[in-house]
């Protein structure tokens, strides 16, 4: 969910309201951010302007691309975490989706915004609404994780997991 005050811009990167003592795990986020801008590579304007352009290798065809980092946002209770779902259950196991067929892939899904609950109700519609892929391969590529972004060990949980489980796409709900 993603609201229109103002710091508005950096609370719809990851997905939370700011509002309500999220601030300071605003803050935190914002310096994880900037850490991990500042460790990014950059061009020069003589790179972009007379470089040549790479191609595009895509995670998901014309829609996610290997590398990049894609916000979903839109108003509450659009529906931005059960799609978020879907295509994670769908890229997991191979199975198509909108028009693509993908291979499995290993995918990491981080949720603190929604309850346990709803998290396990939004992989049930989704697994259902996919025909029901193979759950052996979803157990093999896809990892659900329910926590929370408070404290200063986030950062390295996290870590632990990507490390773990080298995942193709990582979802931060």
């Amino acid at each position: 969910s993603c609201t229109r005050a103002s710091g508005a811009g950096m609370s719809a990167i990851y997905g939370t309201p700011l509002a309500c003592g999220r601030l300071r795990r605003l803050s935190v986020r914002a310096s994880l951010v900037l850490r991990l801008a500042c460790s990014m590579p950059t061009l020069s304007l003589a790179d972009i302007l007379h470089g040549h352009d790479s191609p595009v290798e895509w995670l998901i065809p014309d829609f996610l691309p290997i590398g990049s980092l894609v916000i979903l946002g839109g108003e509450p209770s659009t529906g931005k975490s059960f799609l978020s779902y879907t295509i994670s259950l769908a890229l997991a196991t191979g199975t198509p989706l909108l028009g693509w067929s993908p291979a499995p892939r290993r995918v990491l899904y981080f949720d603190q915004e929604n309850s346990r609950a709803d998290c396990i109700q939004y992989l049930r519609w989704a697994w259902n609404g996919l025909g029901q892929p193979a759950i052996e391969l979803a157990d093999k590529n896809l990892r659900f994780v329910h926590f929370g972004l408070s404290g200063a060990a986030w950062p390295s949980q996290m870590a632990i997991y990507v490390t773990s489980h080298q995942p193709h796409l990582i979802v931060v709900d």
